[in-house]
């Protein structure tokens, strides 16, 4: 058995290690990941250590094994959590810890596993299924065959903003991606936009804060609202049925039913929504294609603003520079970047705003048919194939199983791709609980 891993963040890490653990020996892992660290992606990779965890720790668990939980890891690293303890004890440390966590945790079983491991600094070009397997052409090696591949890519970078100007004089300086913020050249007292008002909004504000900003800011979205904000433990609550239905105007009608009772029990309307996205794939679900594209129309905007909560620094910094006057919420959509600034649509029309420096933090694109990499073109599918499959993901679901559609059975995925069936799975929870059940699965099959 020979185990193809694409992608080597935070799920492909996931993967590789429950595969190590299940696996005996003559099985291979191969993962292709260019980083030289596989473990920390782009969102665990923030060496500044000013981009924090949008969770406390103890919610930052992958596996249900006490030892490879990320306090006891940090406590025997001996690492100082005061720093970024808040008032009720809770603390929401740097995403590079979580990240270290992840590549010392591989490291320690790639050592110990009798499974052979080998990292591949490269990028894959095209996995193609073949008869009993896959056959995979990745940087410049030969193309090698695998018994399985597991695809764990990640998300893909937002879509660009067209610019009007590029190569003019008098247009803004552009970060087409947030994720390249730490390259671009900030002046302390730049009119800066920022296209999208997230998480990656906040992790914004934060860079320009380390590097001495004190410009005025402007954050344009399609709603005008941010992430609220993390609140530590949330307590816990079961509903007394749960939203269980076929339509998602019933799922609405039970939702506030669900809201009501979590503030009668608890004092709190959180652990209603928690609850919701705990169970947010069997909703999903019981939910045809139809009404999976109503639910995902009517509730997208609200369901993102509550589920990615803001970690209480980066809450304070931005009411901060709210109350000073500093940052400014606009609701509209960015349609280009012209001489200038931003030209954006409103209600009433189209306004420019002013601006020096742009930032596209407008989320990871979800869409398999629109990516700038499209899955579809890894995975060499058929226009007929990628015509018959969901809009928002390639994987579905089989015994617990992500396996890729319109293919042999021997892809599986982990990350964005299954959102299909799932709705949304991008949480290191779910990466786990995904990479269990892949590995056990073909721990079973290496017996048989």
């Amino acid at each position: 058995m020979r185990i193809a891993i694409v992608g080597g963040g935070a799920a492909g890490a996931i993967a590789a290690i429950h595969l190590l653990r299940n696996l005996k020996a003559g099985a291979r892992i191969d993962l292709f990941e260019p980083r030289s660290e596989i473990g920390r992606g782009i969102a665990y990779a923030d060496e500044a250590g000013h981009f924090l965890l949008n969770v406390p720790v103890p919610a930052m668990f992958w596996t249900d094994a006490a030892g490879d939980d990320f306090g006891r890891w940090l406590d025997a690293q001996a690492t100082d959590q005061t720093r970024w303890q808040e008032t009720d004890g809770s603390a929401f440390l740097p995403r590079a810890l979580f990240g270290s966590h992840l590549v010392q945790m591989l490291r320690l079983e790639a050592a110990k596993s009798e499974v052979a491991f080998h990292h591949h600094q490269c990028l894959v070009h095209h996995i193609s299924p073949v008869d009993g397997g896959v056959r995979i052409h990745a940087g410049d090696l030969p193309e090698a065959g695998f018994t399985h591949a597991v695809i764990a890519i990640g998300n893909a970078p937002a879509a660009e903003i067209p610019q009007a100007t590029e190569g003019e004089e008098g247009g803004p300086r552009v970060v087409q991606s947030a994720w390249d913020i730490s390259l671009a050249r900030i002046a302390p007292g730049d009119r800066v936009v920022i296209l999208g008002a997230g998480l990656t909004m906040a992790d914004c504000l934060a860079e320009l804060e380390a590097r001495g900003h004190h410009g005025p800011v402007t954050c344009v979205s399609r709603s005008g609202r941010s992430p609220r904000l993390s609140q530590g433990t949330i307590a816990d609550f079961t509903p007394s049925a749960p939203p269980g239905a076929g339509r998602a105007s019933a799922f609405f009608r039970h939702f506030r039913i669900m809201v009501d009772e979590s503030l009668s029990q608890t004092g709190d309307w959180r652990p209603a929504f928690a609850f919701a996205r705990r169970n947010s794939a069997q909703i999903w679900r019981q939910l045809n294609r139809q009404e999976q594209a109503r639910l995902r129309r009517h509730a997208r905007a609200l369901w993102d603003i509550h589920r990615y909560m803001m970690p209480p620094a980066a809450w304070r910094r931005m009411q901060a520079l709210e109350t000073a006057g500093a940052l400014t919420r606009v609701e509209g959509r960015a349609l280009r970047i012209a001489a200038g600034g931003v030209v954006i649509r409103q209600a009433g029309g189209e306004q420019l705003i002013p601006a020096d420096l742009v930032i596209n933090a407008t989320g990871f694109d979800n869409s398999y048919q629109t990516a700038a990499v499209p899955p579809g073109n890894l995975l060499d599918l058929t226009p007929a194939e990628l015509a018959a499959l969901p809009r928002r993901g390639l994987a579905v679901e089989d015994n617990g199983l992500m396996r890729i559609a319109a293919n042999n059975g021997r892809i599986f995925a982990i990350g964005h791709l299954v959102r299909a069936d799932h709705g949304e799975m991008g949480t290191v929870n779910a990466f786990g609980a995904v990479a269990r059940a892949m590995a056990l699965h073909l721990a079973q099959e290496q017996r048989s």
